[in-house]
C-alpha cells in the first residue's frame, strides 16, 4: 500500500472511531439525565401509594412500568451505541464544529477520498483526488478526533446525577423506617409491607415467626400501637396455607397502647397480622408454627375394686403419681391428648419374682379421637408406662410413667369388749359377753366359744349375706345359773372372724378367764377393796334422783299442773318406786343394808300408794290433789333422809375410824418389815457398791411410811370430829393416838430414818428404823382399844331398828383394806384404793362381777375431806403411769415416788443442814 493510502485509511478509521465515542457519549448523557426523571416517578409512586394505599397489583403494575422505563432507556443506549452511530460525514462536521483548526478537511478528505476510489472518474481526476487527499491529510493527527469527539460537560453530568442520588439517599435516611417501609412497598408489592399510616401497629407478642405453639393449646397475641391512638384494633387470622380465608378477631385494650387477643384451640400453622377497622394502618404479619409432637393435656382413672367388697367405682384425677389400689381392682385409663390419637400401649412391669411384663393395648375412643382407653387388672405392684402415640405414629418427648403400689386385704380384727380381763365372777350372775369385730373390707362369719372346766360347750355363729359390714359388735347374754356352774368352776370365753375375702383369713381372740366364786367369797372380796362410804354413793344416787322428783311435783302444785304434766310425773315416780323395790342383793356387801333395803322398800310402797290416790283425787277433779301429791312425798323424802341418808353417813364416819386404826397396825408391820431389812446393816462399818444401792433403795418405803403416818394423823382427827356425836368414845380414842402419833413426832423420825438410808448409813438406818417401830409398837394396845370402843360403845344397838338384826356388819367392816389418804376421795396403794394395804400384788386390784354399784358420792367426798363427788387417785403424791402386766391396753395409776442420782446427790450436799433441821424438830 502506498503512503497516501496508508494515511487515508488512517484517517477514516479514526472518523469511525469519533463516530462511536459520539454515539455512547449521548446515550450515557441521555441515562445521565433520566436520573432525576426516575427518581422523581419513585417519589411520585410513594405518594401515590402514601395516598391512595395501593393494593399488591397495582403496585406491582407501578413496578412493571417503572421497571420497563429503565429498560427501555438501557435499550435505548444500547442501540444508540452499537446501532444508531453517526456517518462519517456527520462525524466529520461535529468535529470541525469543535476544533474550528480543522476547518473543512475532514470533510474534503472524505470526498477526495470518494473521488479517487471512484472508478467512472477519469485517470486524472483520480490522481489530483489522491494529490488533495495528501495535502490535507498530513495537516490532520488521526490519534485527537477520538478525544475531540467527547462530550465536554459529560462530567457536570455524572456529578449531577450522582446529587440527585445523594439528595435521595438523605431523604430517604432522614425519613427513616417510613421511607424504608415505603421503598420496600415499591420493590416488594407482594412483600409483607404495611402502608404508612398515621397510626402504626407493630405485633409484639410472638416476638418473632416460627415460634411454635402445642397442637390444641392457645397463644397470645399482642399489639403495640403508636402514633395516632385507635378504638378498635382487628386480628386477621388465616391458615398459612391459605386453605380457607381469614377471620377476624377484636382486640382487647391493656392500655391506650397495647391490644391483646387470646386465639384458642390452635391445630395449623396461622398466619397473623393486626389491623384497623378501616383497614388504614396495618402490622407486619406473624407466622405461628405448631408442634405436632403429641402430649397429655390430662388423664382419669376409675378404680373398680373387686366384687366382694362392695365398694362403689371411684373416679378420680390421675396425676401419674404414685396409684394405690387393692389387688383384684380394675383399673381404666382414659388419657386425652392433645393430638388425634393412634394405637398405643400401656406396659406394666411387675416386681414379682421374675420381673414380669403385662402389657394391654391403648387404644382410641371411637367417638372421641383425642382420647385413648386402657385397662388393666392388678395383681401385684409395680411400675406403669404409658407410650401413646398420635394418628401419624409421633410419639411425645418422654414416655409418662406411674409407680403402681398393690394393696392386700387385712386380715380381720377381733377384741373381747365384755369381760374386759379375767376376772372372779359371783355365782348367780348374769353378764353380757361381747366382742368387737372389724375388717377392712366385710366380714363373713363371726364365732364365739364357752367351756366350762376345759369342756367347750357347742359354739354360737352368726353369718352374714353378701358384702357384710366392716364393723359389728357381737353380744351374748350368759347366766351362770343356765350354765349350771359351781364355785371354783373356770369358765374360758373365746372368739373369732372370718373375712369375706376369696381367700379367707380368720382372726381369734385372747382367751378370757372367769372363776366362779360364791356370793359369800364376792361381798369378802368387795369388802376388802371398799367401804361404807363408797357403797352409800349408789343410796345417795337413789335419794337424789328421787328429791328432784318431789321438787318437779311441788314446782307443779305451785304452778298448776296440767293432768298430762301430773301423768308425766306420775309414771316417772312409779319407776323410780319401782327400782326402790328391786334395789340391792340378795346378800348385800354388809348386813345392814338389808335393813335399809327393807326401808326403800316401804317407801316404795307408800309412792305408789301416793301416786294411786292422786290419780283417782285429779279424776275425780280435787283441786289440791297436785298439792296432797306433793305434801305425801314430801314426807317420804324426809323419812329416807332420815333412815337411810342419815345412818349410812354416821356408819361411814365410824367405818373410817376402823380403817384409820387397821391401818395404825398396818404401817406398823410395814415398818417392822423394813427393821428386819436394815438389820443385817448394823454391824456393816463401810457398804461396798451393792449394799449401797440396797440401802438406798429402802428410803422411798420409810419416807412413804413418815408420810403416811402424817396423814393419818390428819384423817384420825377428821373422822373423830365427824364421828363425836354418835360414837364419843371411838372419836376420843382416835384424838388420843393422833395426839401420840403427834407428840412421838412419828413422821420426823421416819424421815430421819429415810436420811439415813439415802446416806447409806447403815448402823444409823436400822438404829432409826428400830426406834420408830418401837415406838410404833407402844400404841398398838390403844390402837386395838379404839377398835374396842367402836364395837363396845353401842355400835349394834345404834343399828338395830325395831324388827331388824345388824348381823355381822362390825366384823364386816373390819376387813375392809381400802385406806385412803386424808384429803381426796381417791386412794393408792394395794386393793381398789389402799395404801400400805395388805392382801394382793402391790399395784393390783382383782377384777369381781357381780354386779354390785360403787358410786362415791358426797359422803365418801366429806369422809376423804374432800369437798366433791370425786372418784380418781388421791392426791398424796406424784402419779405415774405403770403398764400393767396383763393384756389390758389401759395403764392404771400408781403413787410410788422415783429416785434418782441426782435427788441423792442434793441430800447428801445439804446432810448437815437437814440433819439440824430434824434434831430440832424432834427435840423434846
Amino acid at each position: 500500500m502506498s503512503q497516501s493510502d496508508s494515511q487515508r485509511s488512517s484517517i477514516i478509521q479514526a472518523l469511525g472511531s469519533a463516530a462511536k465515542v459520539f454515539a455512547s457519549q449521548k446515550a450515557y448523557l441521555r441515562l445521565l439525565r433520566s436520573i432525576k426523571f426516575l427518581l422523581g416517578a419513585v417519589l411520585a409512586m410513594s405518594l401515590v401509594d402514601l395516598l391512595l394505599h395501593l393494593n399488591a397489583i397495582l403496585r406491582a403494575i407501578q413496578l412493571a412500568s417503572f421497571l420497563g422505563v429503565i429498560i427501555l432507556l438501557l435499550v435505548l443506549a444500547i442501540v444508540k451505541i452499537v446501532w444508531r452511530r453517526p456517518g462519517l460525514e456527520k462525524t466529520a462536521r461535529d468535529l470541525e464544529d469543535r476544533d474550528h483548526e480543522l476547518g473543512s478537511r475532514l470533510t474534503n478528505v472524505l470526498q477526495l477520498h470518494a473521488q479517487a476510489n471512484d472508478p467512472q472518474a477519469a485517470p486524472l481526476t483520480r490522481e489530483l483526488a489522491e494529490h488533495a487527499v495528501r495535502e490535507s491529510g498530513a495537516q490532520v493527527n488521526p490519534s485527537t478526533l477520538s478525544s475531540l469527539a467527547r462530550f465536554p460537560g459529560m462530567r457536570r453530568e455524572v456529578k449531577l446525577a450522582l446529587a440527585f442520588l445523594g439528595g435521595f439517599l438523605v431523604l430517604v435516611l432522614l425519613l427513616g423506617k417510613p421511607a424504608h417501609r415505603q421503598l420496600a412497598r415499591l420493590v416488594d408489592p407482594f412483600g409483607d409491607h404495611p402502608p404508612i399510616s398515621f397510626s402504626w401497629l407493630d405485633v409484639t407478642k410472638p416476638v418473632e415467626d416460627g415460634i411454635e405453639v402445642v397442637y390444641g393449646e392457645s397463644a397470645s397475641v399482642e399489639v403495640k400501637v403508636t402514633g395516632h391512638q385507635l378504638k378498635d384494633v382487628i386480628l386477621s387470622v388465616a391458615p398459612s396455607d391459605s386453605s380457607r380465608p381469614p377471620r377476624t378477631l377484636s382486640m382487647a385494650a391493656i392500655d391506650k397502647e397495647t391490644f391483646v387477643v387470646l386465639l384458642d384451640d390452635i391445630r395449623e400453622p396461622l398466619t397473623i397480622f393486626a389491623h384497623s377497622k378501616n383497614e388504614r394502618s396495618r402490622s407486619q404479619r406473624r407466622e405461628i408454627a405448631v408442634e405436632l409432637v403429641p402430649q397429655l393435656v390430662g388423664a382419669d382413672l376409675e378404680i373398680i375394686p373387686p366384687a366382694y367388697t362392695g365398694l362403689p367405682p371411684r373416679k378420680q384425677e390421675f396425676r401419674f403419681a404414685g396409684l394405690q389400689a387393692l389387688e383384684g381392682s380394675t383399673l381404666n385409663f382414659m388419657l386425652r391428648s392433645n393430638r388425634p390419637l393412634g394405637a398405643g400401649r400401656l406396659t406394666a412391669t411387675l416386681r414379682d419374682e421374675n420381673t414380669s411384663q403385662q402389657i394391654v393395648p391403648l387404644t382410641p375412643k371411637d367417638d372421641e379421637l383425642y382420647v385413648a382407653l386402657a385397662t388393666l387388672v392388678v395383681a401385684e405392684s409395680g411400675q406403669l408406662s404409658f407410650d401413646f402415640r398420635d394418628v401419624d405414629d409421633r410419639q411425645p418427648y418422654s414416655i409418662p410413667t406411674a409407680a403402681l403400689t398393690v394393696s392386700r386385704d387385712l386380715s380381720p380384727a377381733i377384741i373381747i369388749i365384755s369381760p374386759g380381763e379375767d376376772s372372779f365372777i359371783v355365782e348367780d350372775h348374769e353378764f353380757e359377753f361381747t366382742v368387737s369385730t372389724s375388717d377392712d373390707y366385710g366380714i363373713r362369719k363371726v364365732r364365739t366359744f364357752l367351756a366350762v372346766n376345759g369342756v367347750t360347750r357347742e359354739p354360737v355363729e352368726r353369718s352374714f349375706e353378701g358384702v357384710g359390714p366392716r364393723n359389728e359388735i357381737f353380744e351374748q347374754q350368759l347366766s351362770l345359773s343356765q350354765l349350771e356352774v359351781e364355785p371354783g368352776d373356770i369358765i374360758t370365753l373365746s372368739a373369732e372372724v372370718i373375712d369375706n375375702c376369696p381367700t379367707p383369713h380368720l382372726s381369734r381372740t385372747e382367751v378370757r378367764r372367769l372363776e366362779v366364786i360364791s356370793t359369800e367369797q364376792y361381798n369378802e372380796y368387795l369388802r376388802k377393796l371398799t367401804d361404807v362410804a363408797e357403797i352409800s354413793g349408789k343410796y345417795e344416787d337413789l335419794l337424789n334422783r328421787f328429791e328432784e322428783l318431789v321438787k318437779e311435783q311441788i314446782a307443779l302444785a305451785e304452778n298448776g299442773a296440767s293432768p298430762e304434766e301430773q301423768e308425766s310425773l306420775n309414771q316417772r315416780l312409779e319407776q323410780i318406786a319401782k327400782e326402790m323395790e328391786d334395789f340391792g342383793r340378795d346378800e348385800p356387801v354388809y348386813d345392814f343394808e338389808k335393813d335399809l333395803q327393807q326401808k326403800l322398800d316401804d317407801m316404795a310402797n307408800e309412792i305408789q300408794q301416793s301416786v294411786v290416790q292422786n290419780r283417782e283425787d285429779v279424776k275425780a277433779g280435787k283441786k289440791e290433789a297436785a298439792q296432797e301429791h306433793a305434801d305425801r312425798l314430801d314426807q317420804q323424802q324426809q323419812k329416807g333422809e332420815e333412815q337411810v341418808r342419815e345412818p349410812l353417813e354416821d356408819l361411814a364416819a365410824l367405818h373410817e375410824l376402823i380403817k384409820d386404826f387397821n391401818e395404825f397396825q398396818a404401817l406398823h408391820e410395814s415398818q417392822k418389815e423394813l427393821v428386819e431389812q436394815t438389820r443385817r446393816f448394823e454391824e456393816m462399818k463401810e457398804l461396798n457398791v451393792q449394799d449401797r444401792m440396797s440401802l438406798q433403795q429402802l428410803a422411798p418405803r420409810q419416807r412413804d411410811i413418815a408420810s403416811a403416818l402424817e396423814n393419818l394423823e390428819e384423817k384420825l382427827e377428821h373422822h373423830a370430829e365427824l364421828a363425836e356425836e354418835k360414837f364419843p368414845k371411838a372419836a376420843q380414842s382416835a384424838r388420843d393416838l393422833a395426839d401420840a402419833i403427834d407428840q412421838g413426832s412419828f413422821a420426823g423420825l421416819g424421815r430421819q430414818s429415810s436420811q439415813s438410808m439415802v446416806s447409806a448409813d447403815g448402823q444409823s438406818s436400822h438404829q432409826r428404823a428400830s426406834n420408830l417401830e418401837e415406838e410404833m409398837a407402844k400404841l398398838i394396845g390403844q390402837c386395838k382399844g379404839g377398835t374396842g370402843q367402836c364395837e363396845s360403845e353401842g355400835f349394834d344397838r345404834y343399828l338395830s331398828v325395831p324388827g331388824n338384826n345388824p348381823g355381822n356388819s362390825f366384823s364386816q367392816m373390819m376387813q375392809s383394806l381400802k385406806f385412803t389418804p386424808f384429803g381426796s376421795s381417791g386412794g393408792s396403794g394395794s386393793g381398789m384404793s389402799g395404801s400400805m394395804a395388805t392382801g394382793g400384788q402391790p399395784g393390783q386390784s382383782p377384777a369381781l362381777m357381780g354386779g354390785e354399784s360403787m358410786m362415791p358420792g358426797a359422803i365418801a367426798g366429806r369422809m376423804a375431806g374432800g369437798k366433791g363427788l370425786g372418784t380418781g387417785p388421791g392426791t398424796g403424791g406424784p402419779i405415774a403411769k405403770v403398764d400393767r402386766n396383763s393384756g389390758s391396753d389401759e395403764p392404771f395409776t400408781s403413787t410410788r415416788k422415783t429416785e434418782t442420782p441426782e435427788s441423792q446427790a442434793i441430800l447428801r450436799e445439804y446432810e448437815d443442814l437437814t440433819e439440824a433441821y430434824f434434831r430440832t424438830l424432834t427435840k423434846p
